[in-house]
């Protein structure tokens, strides 16, 4: 049974205040807690290059300025440039008055038909293409702020090490050197303090700062008596793609060397433990710890619009889908409303139920029957499908106009699956078992509206 209400239809609130469709978050199996985006840090794993999956570490990533040397993109359509060979009739080396065809590589795009000859860019001799470096004027004076800019951090750094150095601390020179301790407390001091003050001694930096002037270059006479011609013109987004010339006419564009793509890693803020973390090969789409949490907690749906009245209790179905590898014994309780965006009051099924995972029902196709329909106006469970567990809820509504918001609290168990370090070897490890508790609020749409 399909579900095409949209996820952004159900968010589960986390521990900082936010709230999220759960396909967007993650779950950590240390803290037992789903987390957001802004809950984890986002670390990059490492580099690699889209076209052809060359990998790369941060290092050389930053040497080579983040930039595939082989691959290359379009600078008209930012679509990936393939090499083309053509033959070139060249005069003969032993005899130069005949002539020999001769190979000859340029690069071209297979989407909009641009090529290197369109900007009078030589052929090659090699199938794989160089291209050379234009040099930019303006890339003494860019050295320069970035070398005034190091020397500014490394200022800094020594100037918060001095203030440690200096800081007075608890004196301990009133104690008798019954032991033979002072003697050696005082000599570290020493070296402290001499240390501190060679780090205020330090050289200036010459550094010639920008200065405002009224001479501004005058426009070329072109300028003024022949007409513009639009497609002659680089884009914004064309000049931009080029940081380091920035070419105003088309004529001007090279092709671009392909960007690197990062592959990030997920991790906790809380334990430091990973969340998520991809596999070392590029090609391979598998990942080494994948928590998210839509595998490890259920997830609740809307089936249908439904039909709301305001004052009124108003019959509305939900999904609950298991997608993990153990089944959940799941219960619903209300939740007090301490969010103003809650507008509606929601009553659930007080007993609980089973969801079974995905993998039991499949080898066995339980799960497929079809339960007596409850009564109109009372709640509990409506349908089983194989992982996915339809109950019927009542919802009533408080306000007259706008988004119809209700809460609830879903408590689930969760079978433990980290491995403790204070077990034996060979002991059977112990499975523990613990209850989860997730506040779900869901946007029941307007009032009035109807899927039927």
């Amino acid at each position: 049974m399909a579900t095409i209400i949209p996820v952004e239809r159900v968010k589960y609130k986390t521990n900082d205040g936010s709230k999220n469709p759960l396909c967007y978050l993650y779950f950590c199996r240390y803290c037992l807690n789903l987390k957001s985006s802004d809950m984890v840090y986002h670390e990059i794993d490492h580099l690699y290059c889209p076209s052809c999956l060359h990998p790369s570490y941060q290092r050389e990533g930053f040497a080579k300025k983040n930039r595939c040397e082989q691959c290359w993109q379009c600078p008209f359509c930012s679509h990936t440039l393939s090499v083309r060979a053509s033959s070139v009739l060249v005069p003969d080396e032993q005899d130069p008055q005949k002539t020999v065809p001769k190979k000859m590589y340029y690069l071209s795009c297979s989407n909009c038909r641009w090529t290197t000859r369109d900007v009078t860019i030589p052929d090659q001799l090699t199938g794989t293409f160089v291209s050379t470096p234009l040099v930019d004027p303006n890339v003494k004076r860019i050295e320069e702020i970035i070398d005034y800019f190091k020397y500014l951090a490394k200022h800094e750094k020594q100037e918060i090490d001095r203030k440690r150095a200096t800081t007075r601390r608890k004196s301990y020179f009133g104690i008798p050197d019954k032991f033979g301790l002072l003697s050696k407390v005082q000599r570290r001091l020493s070296r402290t303090t001499l240390s501190a003050t060679n780090l205020i001694s330090q050289s200036s930096f010459d550094f010639n700062e920008a200065e405002a002037t009224e001479n501004v270059e005058a426009l070329p006479e072109s300028f003024y008596s022949q007409p513009l011609e639009i497609s002659q013109v680089a884009t914004m987004a064309q000049r931009l793609a080029d940081p380091e010339l920035q070419p105003v006419l088309s004529a001007e564009l090279r092709p671009l060397a392909l960007q690197f793509r990062p592959r990030f890693s997920r991790r906790c803020r809380q334990c430091q433990h990973n969340v998520i973390k991809p596999e070392c090969s590029v090609s391979v789409t598998k990942f080494r710890i994948q928590m998210c949490a839509l595998l490890h907690v259920p997830e609740v749906r809307l089936l249908e619009q439904p039909n709301l009245l305001a004052g009124q209790y108003c019959p509305v179905i939900l999904t609950l889908t298991n997608l993990s590898a153990q089944e959940f014994h799941v219960l619903l309780s209300p939740l007090t409303p301490s969010d103003p965006e809650i507008s509606a009051e929601v009553v659930v099924p007080q007993e609980d139920f089973l969801i079974p995972p995905e993998h039991m029902t499949m080898m066995d196709g339980s799960g497929n029957g079809d339960l007596a329909p409850v009564q109109p106006g009372s709640v509990g469970v409506l349908f089983r499908r194989e992982n996915k567990v339809g109950i019927a809820v009542l919802v009533k509504p408080s306000v007259d106009k706008g988004d119809i918001i209700g809460s609830f609290l879903l408590k689930h168990d969760y079978v433990s699956t980290t491995l403790s370090s204070s077990k034996a070897e060979g002991q059977e490890e112990e499975q523990k078992v613990s209850w989860l508790e997730h506040p779900v609020v869901v946007n029941f749409g307007r009032l009035g509206e109807s899927s039927c």
